[in-house]
């Protein structure tokens, strides 16, 4: 199991953990604590549909088919959401940020969207049983032409991947600008994911949540002790 899904698996552990004890309203800690780790699986999540989208050939061990089905959990329920909204003509934010057929359009894309991610993203995770390579993030379908014009593929996967999801974004929020949203999440996901990646490249990213979950089970018992 590489590192960052090490990592992931302790921020679910320190949401399940902390969800229960922020009912609690004198609990204020469990409350951040359990902000911080959804905000965590929220940047692991999202970046699946970039990474499924523009990628192939993963090695064995680098995909997650919970997160994969997840992500479509996401698109799927923004999709119905926004589907529905088409049917909501009275509020002026649907007036002015798109006609109400525009928002019957986007909730099918977008549900088509996550769709393509959960049937892309199975196959890839079939596939990658019997894949073995060094490269753990896959393979970019668009290394071959920008790699031509001196892009290194850090830079492609890192930089050209989730720009274009945005870009795709701000050119469909002409015709509905709510329709941006979920590109945009995406993309900044996937850039939050790799920023804290990075900050614990030297580090056991599991220990970071090992942590959280060390200073959750003492104030649990703090509580109990004094209540």
């Amino acid at each position: 199991m590489n590192n960052s899904e090490t990592f992931f698996k302790n921020l679910l552990g320190v949401a399940g953990k902390n969800l229960i004890d922020s009912t609690d309203d004198r609990n204020k800690a469990a409350t951040f604590r359990l902000t911080l780790a959804l905000l965590g699986i929220l940047t692991f999540v999202g970046r699946e549909a970039i990474i499924i989208t523009f990628r192939r050939n993963f090695p064995e061990g680098s995909l997650s088919l919970f997160r994969i089905i997840l992500c479509f959990l996401g698109f799927a329920g923004l999709g119905v959401l926004f589907f529905s909204l088409s049917f909501d003509t009275g509020e002026d934010f649907i007036r002015w940020s798109g006609n109400p057929s525009s928002y019957k359009v986007t909730g099918v894309l977008i549900f088509l969207v996550g769709l393509f991610v959960l049937i892309k993203g199975i196959i890839e995770f079939i596939k990658s049983r019997n894949y073995s390579s060094s490269n753990l993030n896959g393979e970019s379908y668009l290394y071959k032409v920008l790699s031509k014009d001196g892009w290194k593929n850090s830079l492609i996967q890192n930089f050209a991947e989730p720009f274009i999801f945005i870009l795709i974004g701000g050119i469909y929020s002409i015709y509905n600008f709510i329709g941006f949203i979920p590109l945009a999440v995406c993309s900044i996901s996937y850039w939050l994911n790799l920023l804290i990646v990075t900050m614990f490249d030297n580090k056991p990213l599991n220990q970071q949540a090992s942590k959280m979950n060390t200073k959750n089970n003492q104030e649990k018992k703090y509580y109990e002790v004094n209540n």
